[in-house]
């Protein structure tokens, strides 16, 4: 072979040979799990009812010659609802079952995720994955109706505390309210948003993870990639 055939080989091998090994190397079955729960509260940071759900999404998707060959996704809320009050004590909240008329005038029942399951788009660039769901604006929710109770006289601000916070942090939240004598009672429904919202980015590595918020906060997710 020539000297001049060997340096051909030689490049094509640097353009193709290393690129190729790179992008098959993620090939295979992958799958992201994001676990958190949502607090929903009714009042402020000084008068405060909340039932805590925990819920579950998990994207899987595939790889195929160094390249995304699609996915899909699902959620679902957990059935380990817990319940908290600021102060105390003053405030006893549960979770309710209830209905509401969603943007096609359909009747849904509640609790509820708005899909449960849904396609996945995606890019590999390098070694970072980009995946969108394939859902649009308000993209997915937990909506819920739950109750929330106080026989305390301290509460009497309650309600207003409540308005007051619902109004500036901007909550998408419906309550009805009802005072007698003491006893205060709310019950609201309320629809907070899931991930992944509009889509992520990410490093398409096995056993990659990240926080967001923590436990005791009202807003709670861990993100884990693995290969199946």
């Amino acid at each position: 072979m020539s000297l001049y055939r060997l340096l051909v080989c030689a490049v094509l091998w640097l353009l193709t040979g290393p690129s190729s090994a790179a992008n098959t190397a993620a090939d295979g079955d992958w799958r992201l799990t994001i676990d958190g729960h949502h607090r929903f509260v009714f009042g402020d940071q000084v008068l405060q009812g909340y039932v805590q759900i925990p819920w579950r999404v998990e994207l899987a998707f595939s790889i195929v010659d160094g390249r995304f060959a699609g996915g899909s996704g699902a959620a679902q809320w957990v059935d380990r609802v817990s319940s908290g009050s600021r102060p105390s004590d003053w405030f006893a909240c549960r979770l309710l079952t209830g209905s509401y008329l969603d943007a096609n005038l359909k009747l849904r029942e509640m609790p509820r995720v708005r899909f449960a399951r849904f396609p996945l788009a995606g890019a590999l660039r390098d070694t970072t994955l980009e995946v969108k769901p394939g859902y649009s604006l308000p993209g997915n929710y937990l909506a819920v109706r739950y109750g929330c109770e106080s026989r305390r006289e301290g509460a009497g601000n309650w309600f207003v505390f409540a308005t007051r916070a619902r109004n500036e942090e901007g909550k998408r939240q419906d309550a009805e309210t009802r005072e007698e004598g003491n006893v205060r009672e709310a019950r609201v429904n309320e629809v907070k948003a899931l991930p992944p919202l509009e889509g992520l980015s990410l490093p398409l590595r096995d056993g990659w993870f990240f926080h967001q918020g923590h436990e005791e906060a009202d807003y709670f997710a861990r993100f884990e990639l693995r290969r199946d």
